[in-house]
C-alpha cells in the first residue's frame, strides 16, 4: 500500500511541476483531435453536398431503349437496382408530335412529381403542371400562341395511317385525336424544354390512344458518388436488358 501511495505521490508532484508541458500536451492533442474531425467531415460530407448542389441542374442518369420496346416497367426494374434511399427523383417523358392551331408542336407525357425532383431549376410562371387536363407550356410555345395561364386550348394528334396525300398531292388527314386542356403555367429554363408543351402520361396516352405504357427516355436523380452511381450504371446494363443507363456529365 505504502508503495503504490508514493507512486502516485510522485506522479502528482512531477505533474504539477511540468503544468505547463501537460497543458501544451493537452492542447495539441484537443487541436488534433479538432482537424481529424474536420477532415473527416470533409471527406465525408463535402462530396455529398457537392453532389446535392449538381443535382440542381438536372438528372444525373439517363435511361433509354436497348431494343425497340421500352416501357415503364422496364424503367421500374432499372430504378429497382438502386437502393431507395438513393433515389432523389425519377422522370419518365414520351414525347409524340401534335398540333396546335394547325402548327405542328412536340408533346410531352411525364409524371409531374418526377420532374419537380429530377429538374428543379425548371422556372415556371403560374401553376405547376398536377392533373390530367392540365398543360405546362414552354415559353416559345406560349409566345407563339400568345397563350398564358388560365386558357383552353384543343390539342390535335393524328394517329398512323389517318395521314395520307390526295392525287394533287396534297396532304390529308382522315382522323385526328382531339383533348382540351387548360394552361396551368408557362415553363422557362433557358433550353430546349422551352419549345415543347407537357401534360401527364396518361393525358398522352388518351390522346393517342396508345396505352402501352411505352416511354422514350427516363431521367433520374441519383445520390451517390462517381464511382458507385458508375458501378450501379454498370450493373443495370448487364441486368436490364431492355434499358441502356448512361450517366450526365454535367
Amino acid at each position: 500500500m505504502k508503495k503504490r501511495s508514493m507512486f502516485f505521490r510522485m506522479i502528482s508532484a512531477s505533474l504539477m511541476r511540468r503544468r505547463s508541458r501537460m497543458i501544451v500536451a493537452l492542447l495539441s492533442i484537443a487541436i488534433g483531435a479538432t482537424i481529424l474531425s474536420g477532415l473527416v467531415s470533409i471527406y465525408y460530407d463535402v462530396p455529398r453536398q457537392m453532389g446535392a448542389e449538381f443535382r440542381n441542374y438536372g438528372a444525373n442518369v439517363i435511361f433509354t431503349a436497348s431494343d425497340a420496346d421500352f416501357t415503364i416497367n422496364d424503367v421500374n426494374d432499372a430504378r429497382a437496382v438502386f437502393d431507395d434511399n438513393d433515389v432523389v427523383g425519377v422522370a419518365p417523358f414520351r414525347y409524340e408530335n401534335v398540333r396546335i392551331n394547325e402548327k405542328p408542336i412536340v408533346a410531352a407525357g411525364t409524371d409531374p412529381e418526377g420532374v419537380k425532383k429530377t429538374s428543379p431549376y425548371w422556372r415556371i410562371t403560374g401553376q405547376w403542371l398536377e392533373a390530367n387536363g392540365e398543360l405546362l407550356v414552354g415559353a416559345n410555345v406560349a409566345d407563339t400562341f400568345r397563350l398564358k395561364e388560365g386558357d383552353f386550348i384543343e390539342v390535335y394528334y393524328t394517329p398512323e395511317g389517318s395521314e395520307s396525300a390526295d392525287e394533287n398531292g396534297e396532304r390529308v388527314i382522315t382522323e385526328d385525336n382531339i383533348k382540351s386542356f387548360t394552361v396551368v403555367g408557362i415553363l422557362d429554363t433557358g433550353g430546349k424544354e422551352e419549345d415543347y408543351v407537357y401534360m401527364t402520361l396518361a393525358d398522352i396516352e388518351e390522346l393517342t390512344q396508345a396505352n402501352e405504357g411505352r416511354v422514350d427516355v427516363a431521367e433520374l436523380s441519383i445520390s451517390l458518388s462517381a464511382d458507385e452511381l458508375a458501378d450501379t450504371v454498370d450493373k443495370i446494363n448487364a441486368t436490364v436488358p431492355a434499358v441502356h443507363a448512361s450517366l450526365v456529365k454535367r
